[in-house]
């Protein structure tokens, strides 16, 4: 009971994440949406190395891995993780190709490839690193 007499009902939602409830409730589409402009602004944010832009973009990396973990549950949700591969920003090619790895490795293995020939630093060498711990088998996204 509260002050006024009413009964209170309390939802335990401090362990879960607006990331999680969106992926729970949204369409494939409307994630697909925020999953890509979520790694976009993450991947613009790699430029900056203030300690605001440090902590938004680990805030944004949490959301986005929750996103892709949830569109690679599904065929429809794959297509778009696959459709982010060819996208301008490197970010958002290197942490599709990740996920891509574990169901279409050449066309995965060719975007990280040339990511990691580029000059993009970090996406560089994210993608080298990424590569190797997929071919040791140690890759856990």
């Amino acid at each position: 009971m509260n002050l006024y007499g009413k009964q209170q009902r309390f939802r335990d939602t401090a362990c879960v994440s607006k990331a999680e409830r969106l992926a729970a409730s949204a369409t494939t589409a409307e994630l697909a949406e925020r999953c890509l402009r979520t790694l976009r602004e993450w991947s613009r944010l790699q430029r900056d190395t203030s300690r605001l832009a440090t902590r938004k973009a680990n805030r944004l990396a949490d959301a986005q891995r929750v996103y892709l973990q949830t569109l690679s549950t599904t065929p429809g949700g794959r297509g778009h993780v696959e459709s982010f591969l060819d996208d301008d920003e490197p970010g958002v090619r290197a942490w599709a190709a990740a996920q891509v790895l574990f169901w279409n490795e050449p066309d995965a293995r060719r975007v990280l490839e040339c990511l990691g020939s580029s000059d993009t630093f970090p996406f560089n060498f994210n993608a080298e690193m990424t590569l190797r711990e997929f071919d040791a088998g140690r890759l856990r996204l």
